[in-house]
């Protein structure tokens, strides 16, 4: 049968609704083989996240056009019956595999509120693929931006952001600049927690694969035998994209192939070109930001600050 909403799903197999607990505070688990619907219906009961499915099923038909697009899925600009305008992110292979990632993914950012963390507004089927909803964001990643509006001002931002998610137990994995998008008041909001790990209390999933990344924003322990995302593994990829911020190019933009960047940080023990000062300070980069990157950059994850301490060390940008 078409992928539908959780409750069309149960609607026609009864039998299987006396075997899906609905206790929030029941231990689930998913893995590679649960069926959509019910993927669809213990978020919504562990994690609280809605199934816009039969929303998403009065928008007009039609062969949408994706704005943009992952190796995974592709993301649609869609304008729901009440106006509203979102962007619709759907998992194009229906691969088992990608389906549990899609499902880890929303477990935890459905947890995720706060200013400059994009919000989850639900989850469903759009166009027989499985999707999350969020807001449209009218400037889209903050790459977009950056040459016209350049301002180490919202460095603090990202720090709030990563901050935030790691006092909540969240490690992002995958910090960069085509992570954060910016909404129409400027504010930059992070997003795509595909790789984000943390300890679910009630909604299990199957093993995946802990290391991973961005070859340019991964910290030099990830390209070891034992990869392990961890906070300082985010706090490394939070001053590589500090450093896109301030610059409007990727970290190591003198190295062409990205997969060089491994040798060079892990062997050779690099760290990116850092803008000189300039004499006026017109640069936008005083003394105290130059040492902080070169920090967060240290070699030894332990010798890195914590988001919290990057927060204090650059508040001051907001209020000068």
């Amino acid at each position: 049968m078409p992928i539908s909403s959780s409750r069309q799903f149960f609607i026609a197999h009864p039998e299987l609704q006396q075997t899906i607990t609905t206790d929030a505070n029941t231990v689930c688990s998913i893995d590679a083989n649960t069926p959509i619907p019910i993927v669809l219906h213990y978020l919504a009961v562990h994690s609280q996240v809605a199934d816009l499915t039969e929303h998403l099923s009065r928008v007009p038909q039609g062969p949408p056009t994706a704005v943009a697009r992952t190796s995974l899925s592709d993301v649609y600009r869609i304008t729901l019956t009440d106006s509203t305008q979102v962007a619709i992110k759907c998992l194009r292979q229906h691969d088992p595999k990608h389906v549990k990632r899609t499902a880890r993914e929303l477990s935890i950012w459905s947890k995720l509120k706060h200013r400059n963390v994009l919000e989850l507004l639900g989850v469903g089927v759009f166009q027989g693929c499985l999707a999350m909803v969020s807001p449209w964001m009218v400037y889209g990643s903050v790459n977009s931006v950056l040459k016209k509006w350049p301002n180490t001002k919202r460095l603090p931002l990202v720090a709030h952001a990563i901050d935030f998610i790691h006092a909540e137990e969240v490690i992002h994995g995958d910090i960069k600049g085509d992570n954060l998008v910016m909404d129409k008041d400027g504010t930059l909001k992070l997003a795509d927690f595909g790789l984000a790990i943390m300890d679910e209390a009630v909604l299990r999933f199957s093993h995946t694969d802990p290391g991973g990344g961005t070859s340019r924003w991964m910290a030099p322990e990830l390209y070891g035998e034992d990869p392990r995302r961890s906070r300082e593994a985010d706090v490394y990829a939070m001053g590589m994209t500090m450093l896109e911020i301030i610059t409007g190019d990727v970290p190591f933009r003198e190295i062409k192939a990205g997969h060089a960047v491994g040798w060079a940080v892990a062997r050779e023990r690099r760290i990116p070109e850092v803008p000189e000062l300039a004499a006026d300070g017109a640069s936008g980069l005083d003394t105290m930001v130059h040492s902080l990157l070169k920090w967060c950059w240290r070699y030894d994850p332990n010798q890195r600050p914590s988001a919290r301490m990057v927060v204090s060390l650059l508040e001051p940008l907001i209020q000068g």
